[in-house]
Parts: C-alpha cells; sequence; structure tokens
C-alpha cells in the first residue's frame, strides 16, 4: 500500500508540480530573449539557441527511462519473487526452529544450503534492479550535463563577442540567469526521472494486487 500511494498517486502531483517549474523557467528564457533583443528583430539569437537547448533536453532524457521501463519491471518482478522466497524460508525457519534438534547434519546442511542460495539469489537480483533504477537517474543527469557544458561554453562564447566586439546581445546578466534557468532544468529533470522510476514500480505492485485480488489487468 505504501509504495502503490507513495509511487503512484503522490507522483502525479510531484509530476504536474516538476511540469510548472518547467513551464516558469522556460517562460523566463523566452523573457530574457525577448528582452535582449536588438530593435526591430523581436527574438535574441544568443539566448534563443539555450530555449532550444532546454526543449530539447527533457524529451530526450525522459525517452530513455521509458523505453528501458520493460527492462525495470522485469528486474523488480524477479527481486520480488526471490525476495518472496527468502523471506518463506527465514519465517519457516523461525518458526518451526524446534524441530532442527530431530534432523540429521545432512537434512541441516541441506536446509542451510537453500537458505543460502534463495539469499544469494535475492542479493543479486536485487542488485541489479537498483542499478538499473540508479542507471536511469545517472542518463538523464549526464544528458542534461552535457547541454549544461555546452550552454556554458557558448554563452560564454556569445559574452566575449558581444563585450569585445560588440556583436550579438549576451551580458553578464544574462548569462547568469541562464545558467540558473538550466540549474533548475537539471533538477527539474532528476525530479520526473524519479517520478518515473518510482511509477514503474508501483506499476509491479498494483498487478501483484490485481493478481491476488483476482482483477483484470489492463
Amino acid at each position: 500500500v505504501e509504495t502503490v500511494t507513495v509511487g503512484a498517486y503522490w507522483q502525479v502531483y510531484v509530476f504536474i508540480q516538476t511540469l510548472f517549474s518547467l513551464f516558469l523557467n522556460i517562460s523566463l528564457v523566452v523573457i530574457l530573449a525577448m528582452i535582449s533583443s536588438k530593435p526591430g528583430l523581436g527574438f535574441s539569437a544568443d539566448v534563443g539557441w539555450s530555449l532550444f537547448g532546454i526543449i530539447v533536453t527533457v524529451p530526450i532524457g525522459l525517452i530513455g527511462v521509458v523505453r528501458r521501463r520493460r527492462v525495470t519491471w522485469s528486474l523488480i518482478i524477479r527481486r520480488m519473487e526471490h525476495e518472496e522466497a527468502w523471506v518463506e524460508t527465514m519465517v519457516w525457519i523461525m518458526q518451526h526452529g524446534k524441530q532442527f534438534f530431530g534432523f540429521t547434519n545432512r537434512e541441516r546442511a541441506a536446509l542451510q544450503g537453500r537458505f543460502a542460495r534463495e539469499c544469494k539469489a535475492f542479493l543479486c537480483n536485487h542488485r541489479n534492479a537498483t542499478n538499473v533504477q540508479n542507471d536511469n537517474h545517472w542518463y538523464s543527469h549526464w544528458v542534461h550535463a552535457i547541454t549544461y557544458c555546452f550552454m556554458l561554453l557558448f554563452g560564454t562564447l556569445a559574452l566575449i563577442e558581444f563585450q569585445r566586439f560588440g556583436n550579438g546581445s549576451m551580458e553578464v546578466g544574462t548569462l547568469y540567469a541562464l545558467w540558473k534557468v538550466y540549474g533548475n532544468v537539471g533538477k527539474a529533470m532528476g525530479r520526473l526521472t524519479t517520478v518515473f522510476v518510482r511509477m514503474q514500480h508501483a506499476v509491479v505492485s498494483l498487478r501483484k494486487m490485481s493478481t491476488l485480488l483476482n482483477l483484470h489487468d489492463q
């Protein structure tokens, strides 16, 4: 229930909040481009390319996370199945501890070996599922980091060109504003990635609950 509530319903609110944050940041870049433009041009090219970078970066970062959802689902399901087997054996051992005095050495060794195998299988699948979910976060992080570096590079070159030759409209305040906007966009992408990852985990739990309740899975 906690996974479904935190990973599904609450994430809808976080998703809407993050989209509104992205909208405000994009609106700020549009306003900066209009303010920084020269008379008669209507839109500053030095700031316009940064808007294009934001519009391209967010979909690319999220598409990569969504396309890996089947891999994430399969690994989470494997982890849940092996966790159930491991917990079932551990609970059985705790509830029937007195019967161990009647076991032979071979039976005790077989039970210990089974518990060790189930524990190893669970840890292996848990590590794989965790790595895939962390990879989703790192993918969106690196996509944003690449565009962030390009923004700093081209923004700095545009600032030097404006201060030395008078070409363009990039100023120190505009570059600083773009730096802050791109930082906010990176945080928003991290929150959106967390939303998608938790929703993917919640989907598995919802399907598990629907199977237990004999409900139709769409």
